[in-house]
Formats: structure tokens, C-alpha cells, sequence
């Protein structure tokens, strides 16, 4: 097994984009604690708090496929470069701000908004590049390897902005990630080979190839019914992080930022387990296996909320984490495997729209769930559901195989 990472770290662009994405994410995540943990700390109320937290997630809704079609024609190598060096000067005005003394949540919501945006033309040149530099064979090992360096970083970005901002401040922390930022942008510039834009172009407008993004996922059962329960999922699960967790934190555990920074770490850390483990396992059924890390990922999130105890808790975020791991990875692959190769950056930036329209929803939901009920009943709330659905999806299409296998039969 180890050979086998290693023959993928002397392809020397895939180790760079290892490296820089690793590096990234760290300051990435420990940005996303810090951000929380300000506009909680910052707001006069939960509405609030779901409204600058908005700012964060809704660019997606505006540009998260454009920027798919744009990391599909353009030099990806030049557009990673400008989105790190983009945000990199964005985030450090916060710190300076703060320091300066007019830091205010309009300009937090500003920052978040306009990085975020960036993001969206980011992500799917990175997810899409990895797919140009590695051999088919190598496919399913590398982005598995590619997800647990991004949950790692994730671990270590968590407990840095959960650690730190106890020590120096959470506008500081800011300054992290601009580092980080600054560090992928140089290791980007450091990339080999052909980075042009795609010799054939395609002439058709933005829309029609939206269009076709479309008709790529409608056809292909597995990818629709996929895409399609996933922002469901998100709705009821990611606000809990970002608006119920520093409560939890604040006023149940009582140890501030720090709880937020343990069980995002303790997240990640499962992600990062799981994603290991998956690399190596053959997937018979990727949509059930997608279906069945919802219903875990539920079940898990329902048991924060029935616990009052820290260390158990961490337990239940380590195994959320496990879940999402298994949705994410045989997601990637799902999309890598049936996808065409020159529609896959769009297709990614379709999947991270969906995922953020999810997250966008998220946050004016469980701001407004907090209104009527606590941060502990809205974990066990939210994951009931999410684990029914998961469970009621994993059943109707494990009804529907063994109908198909019986027509099969009958056939014979």
C-alpha cells in the first residue's frame, strides 16, 4: 500500500498540488473557526448570525457553475494561482482592521463573500487538474489520498483557529491564513507542464454548456439521484456547525473557542480515517454507499445532541466524520468514473453550487429552528431527519435492485 502512495507523490505535480492544497486548507479552516466564532461572538442575534454567515455560502449559488465553466477553458494553472493570490489579500484586511479598531460584521460578510466567490472558480481548476495529472489507473487511490490530505489539514486548521484564539485573537488568526494563501500560490507557480487553456474551445455559450452539465446528470441515474440528496442533506446539517456549535461551546462545555476547534478536529480526523480506508477498498455500489454515509452522518449528529459530556461527543463528531468521508469520496469518484473528462471541472462546480445552496439554506434555517428550540434539540432534530433520509434512500434503491434481479430471473 505504501509503495503505491509514493509512486503517486514522484509524480511531481500531484505532490505540489498535495503540498499546496494541504497547506492552504490549514489556514482555509482555521479562517472558517475564526470567521464562526466572530460573527457568533459579533451578532446581536441568531437571525444576524445567519445572515453574515450567508454571505459565506450564497456565492456559490451565484457563480459556483460559471466557475466550473470558466476552470474548464481557461489556464487552470494561472487561474489557481490568482484566486490564492485574490484571497490572500482579501483576508489579510481583517487583522489589519482589527488592529486598526473599525473591524465590523460588514466588512467580515464582505470579505467572506467576495473570497468565497473566488472559491468557486478555485476549486473545481484544483479537483479537475488532479484528474489531468494522474493515470486512470491511479484514479481511485489518488483522489482518496488527494480528500484525506484536505481533511488532515482540515484536523490541524481546525485546532489551530479553536487553540489560538484563545491565545492571541481571533481577527489574527486571519493572518495564518493569508500565509498559507501566499505559500500555494508560489508552490502553484512551481508547476511543470502544459497549462493552456484547451486547444479546441468550446464555441458554445455559457448556458448551453450549463445546459449540457444538466443533461450529463439527468442521464445517469446514479449521479441524479446523488446530486440530488445531497443539498437536502446539508440543509439540516452544516448550519449546526457554524451557528449551534459555538453555543454548545460557549454555554454547555464552557470552554469558548476551543470546543468549536476540538470537535471540528475530531471531524476532520474521521474524514481523514475513512478516506485512507476507502482508498483502498473496491465499491461495488457507489450510490448506496453515498446513502448509507447520510444515514450514519445523521445518526451521529443526533447523538451530540443527546449528550451533555464533551469526550462523548467528540466520539460522535469522529464518526460523523467517518460518514461524510463516505459520502464525499465515492462521490468524487462517482463523478471521475462517469463523467467526461471535459466536462468534469463543470460537473464539480455543479456539485459544490448544490453543496452550497445546501449550506446557504442551512444557515437561515437552523438560525431560525434556534428561535423555537435549543442548540442540543437541533442537533437531535436535524439528524433524525437526515438519518431517515438516508435510510429511507438506501432502502428504496436496495428494493429496487432486488426487483430488477428478479426480472432478471424471470427472464432466464
Amino acid at each position: 500500500m505504501l509503495e503505491e502512495y509514493f509512486k503517486l507523490f514522484k509524480i511531481n505535480n500531484y505532490a505540489k498540488l498535495w503540498l499546496a492544497q494541504f497547506i492552504s486548507v490549514i489556514g482555509e479552516t482555521a479562517y472558517h473557526v475564526a470567521y464562526f466564532w466572530l460573527v457568533y461572538k459579533m451578532s446581536p442575534s441568531s437571525f444576524v448570525t445567519g445572515l453574515v454567515i450567508l454571505c459565506f455560502s450564497a456565492p456559490y449559488l451565484l457563480f459556483g457553475m460559471i466557475g466550473g465553466v470558466y476552470a474548464d477553458r481557461l489556464n487552470k494553472k494561472n487561474l489557481m494561482i490568482f484566486c490564492d493570490i485574490i484571497r490572500a489579500l482579501l483576508i489579510v484586511t481583517v487583522p489589519l482592521a482589527f488592529y486598526y479598531e473599525f473591524l465590523n460584521l460588514t466588512q467580515l460578510a464582505i470579505v467572506a463573500f467576495i473570497s468565497s466567490s473566488v472559491r468557486c472558480f478555485f476549486q473545481p481548476s484544483l479537483k479537475s487538474s488532479v484528474n489531468d495529472i494522474l493515470p486512470i489507473q491511479s484514479l481511485q487511490i489518488g483522489v482518496s489520498i488527494f480528500h484525506a490530505a484536505f481533511q488532515s489539514s482540515r484536523v490541524l486548521g481546525f485546532a489551530i483557529g479553536g487553540i489560538l484564539i484563545a491565545q492571541i485573537s481571533a481577527p489574527q488568526i486571519y493572518l495564518i491564513t493569508f500565509m498559507t494563501h501566499t505559500i500555494a500560490a508560489i508552490l502553484a507557480i512551481t508547476l511543470k507542464g502544459d497549462w493552456r487553456k484547451q486547444k479546441n474551445p468550446v464555441k458554445e455559450n455559457i448556458l448551453k454548456e450549463l445546459g449540457k452539465i444538466l443533461s450529463i446528470i439527468k442521464g445517469n441515474l446514479n449521479l441524479f439521484w446523488s446530486f440530488a440528496i445531497f443539498p437536502v442533506g446539508l440543509i439540516f446539517i452544516v448550519g449546526l456547525d457554524k451557528i449551534a456549535l459555538p453555543i454548545l461551546s460557549d454555554q454547555i462545555w464552557k470552554i469558548n473557542a476551543n470546543g468549536l476547534g476540538y470537535m471540528l478536529s475530531a471531524f476532520a480526523i474521521g474524514n481523514v480515517v475513512s478516506s485512507l480506508i476507502i482508498s483502498k477498498r473496491k465499491i461495488n455500489n457507489l450510490l448506496f454507499t453515498i446513502f448509507v454515509g447520510w444515514s450514519l452522518w445523521g445518526f451521529f449528529y443526533a447523538g451530540i445532541g443527546l449528550t451533555t459530556s464533551l469526550v462523548i461527543a467528540l466520539f460522535l463528531a469522529f464518526f460523523a466524520g467517518i460518514s461524510e468521508s463516505i459520502i464525499d469520496v465515492p462521490h468524487m469518484l462517482l463523478i471521475q468514473n462517469e463523467v467526461p473528462k471535459e466536462h468534469i471541472g463543470k460537473v464539480y462546480s455543479f456539485w459544490s453550487t448544490i453543496a452550497f445552496a445546501g449550506d446557504s439554506l442551512s444557515g437561515i434555517w437552523i438560525s431560525f429552528l434556534l428561535g423555537f428550540i435549543s442548540p442540543k434539540q437541533s442537533y437531535i432534530f436535524c439528524g433524525v431527519i437526515v438519518f431517515l433520509l438516508g435510510s429511507v434512500a438506501a432502502i428504496f434503491l436496495t428494493r429496487v435492485k432486488l426487483k430488477a434481479m428478479l426480472r432478471t430471473d424471470e427472464v432466464k
